[in-house]
């Protein structure tokens, strides 16, 4: 008796667990949380903050910033808010809804003087749409970050930045 009580404790244990990694992820790395990239997307620095919260929630900004290395300054926020995300452990990122886009960035560059650009111009134009993701780590700062892949129904403007958690 106490052999096929243990048995099926184990079997019982081991459809939770095989719920759970299908289901919720277990033990995998989660997407949920604040992200942030300094990498560009306009030119003349910014910083990217992208928040995928846990009740499905999705907001991102760009905010300009000066940057030493380029040539310029950039000021102002674009925020986009209305959007909702899914499937954070599947390598796809899924994000709906109807976004509201408020602001712009506006930069200046000796060569070019003032460009402001608009939600638009800053690809923030989502609607429904994916993107694909994957984890790296960065032996040399000793971070881990999440890279965006192609990206269809918008969300370009997460393309080739790499995002690590703030």
């Amino acid at each position: 008796m106490t052999n096929m009580r243990s048995m099926h404790v184990r079997v019982r244990s081991a459809a939770v667990w095989v719920v759970c990694l299908l289901v919720a992820g277990c033990g995998a790395e989660r997407l949920d949380g604040t992200w942030i990239s300094h990498e560009s997307p306009v030119p003349g620095g910014s910083l990217t903050t992208l928040a995928l919260e846990g009740d499905g929630t999705l907001s991102l900004s760009i905010e300009g910033t000066s940057d030493p290395l380029i040539v310029g300054d950039c000021t102002g926020t674009a925020s986009v808010r209305g959007m909702r995300w899914s499937n954070s452990l599947g390598g796809v990122l899924h994000f709906e809804g109807s976004a509201r886009c408020e602001g712009e960035v506006t930069c200046v560059d000796p060569t070019h003087g003032s460009t402001t650009l608009t939600c638009h111009d800053l690809g923030l134009d989502l609607e429904t749409g994916s993107c694909d993701y994957l984890f790296e780590d960065q032996p040399s700062t000793g971070l881990r970050y999440v890279t965006f892949t192609p990206c269809e129904g918008g969300f370009q403007v997460l393309l080739h930045q790499s995002f690590t958690r703030p």
